[in-house]
């Protein structure tokens, strides 16, 4: 019996390689926020995002991480847009 590889032949998404990272070297969002020091919601959002903080994207780079499976590193707008003020009455 021959498997197949992949059934849909369609390449994974970054999150779902990332994923598999994961799982294949034994790591967890919870280990990893833990030593970087940031809460495992952060940790998560990071991974899943376009552009993260350079310096946290170093740290994963340090621990292992795959640089492809990583955001690009790049600076980020914290800052909210400024509530628009109604007029008082």
């Amino acid at each position: 019996m021959q498997l197949v590889a992949n059934v849909t032949q369609s390449p994974l998404t970054r999150q779902e390689r990332l994923s598999l990272f994961l799982r294949r070297n034994g790591k967890s969002i919870a280990k990893i926020a833990i030593e970087m020091n940031i809460s495992r919601s952060g940790l998560s959002k990071l991974l899943i995002a376009d552009i993260a903080s350079p310096e946290r994207v170093n740290q994963l780079l340090e621990m292992g991480f795959p640089k492809d499976l990583l955001p690009e590193p790049g600076a980020i707008n914290l800052c909210r847009e400024p509530l628009i003020q109604s007029e008082s009455f």
